[in-house]
């Protein structure tokens, strides 16, 4: 490799690296220069492949077929989301994709992602706020988990120690058990 390499043409590096796909590396090799200098050069002509619309991966001229292009737009994995606007959080819409309410709001997606994401400072983006969908399962969870069942607990197991004399002890207990059937009932709904 030479300390002063002679410079290169633009055609020639064109021809080499859209023309013939080669690599920096390899065209490095044929000119005996470092592959740095080949690389500086593609960018010093501005001859970046994705720039200019050549494809750098996959198969050469591959057109993707209808069924695949309809797999990539279905989004498998999307979660649901519901964007909320101003500070009194008004519900605004659903969107079926993070990607659905960038488009449709002229956001950018990682703003999106960000609000969603509880590690992140971000709340709202252009005077938005977003949550994820909670399905019905999902919210019976979370209430389950909220609910405070100490102050009924210990109102049944007051009765069931003082032992009072209208209430027999299985009728307290049934009592209890109704109790408890109701709250999850409600809860169901």
């Amino acid at each position: 490799m030479s300390l002063f390499p002679k410079p290169i043409s633009k055609e020639w590096i064109k021809k080499k690296y859209w023309q013939e796909e080669k690599t920096a590396d390899e065209m490095a090799a044929l000119r005996k220069v470092k592959p740095s200098y080949i690389q500086d050069l593609i960018d010093r002509y501005d001859l970046g492949k994705k720039k200019h619309g050549i494809k750098i991966k996959g198969k050469r001229n591959y057109i993707m077929p209808e069924h695949e292009k309809v797999k990539h737009r279905v989004q498998p994995h999307a979660k649901e989301i519901v964007v909320y606007k101003g500070k009194a959080k008004t519900p605004i819409g659903t969107y079926r994709s993070i990607n659905d309410a960038a488009n449709k709001l002229g956001l950018c997606r990682n703003h999106i992602k960000d609000c969603l994401n509880p590690n992140k400072a971000r709340w709202r983006s252009k005077g938005y706020s977003f949550g994820l969908k909670k399905y019905k399962g999902e919210i019976i969870i979370e209430r389950r988990l909220n609910l405070d069942f100490t102050l009924e607990f210990e109102k049944v197991t007051t009765g069931l120690l003082a032992k009072l004399p209208d209430y027999p002890y299985e009728e307290r207990i049934n009592h209890y058990n109704k109790k408890i059937k109701q709250v999850f009932d409600e809860l169901g709904d």
